[in-house]
């Protein structure tokens, strides 16, 4: 696998020499990603993809 727009968006903070927003972005990325996993497993992700008010709402 090559690496995803997270890990270039990492990357990219840190070579500026941005060590501190780095870390911010890196804790950004993980709590979406634990969010995605708490709403899919209660069954937000069906209600989205069948709902597009839902999806506006949410978003």
């Amino acid at each position: 696998m090559t690496p995803g727009l997270d890990t270039a968006l990492i990357l990219r903070t840190s070579a500026l020499g941005q060590r501190r927003r780095a870390w911010g972005v890196v804790l950004g990325i993980q709590t979406g990603t634990l969010m995605w996993g708490a709403f899919t497993s209660l069954g937000v992700t069906a209600l989205l993809t069948a709902s597009h008010l839902a999806y506006t709402a949410l978003r």
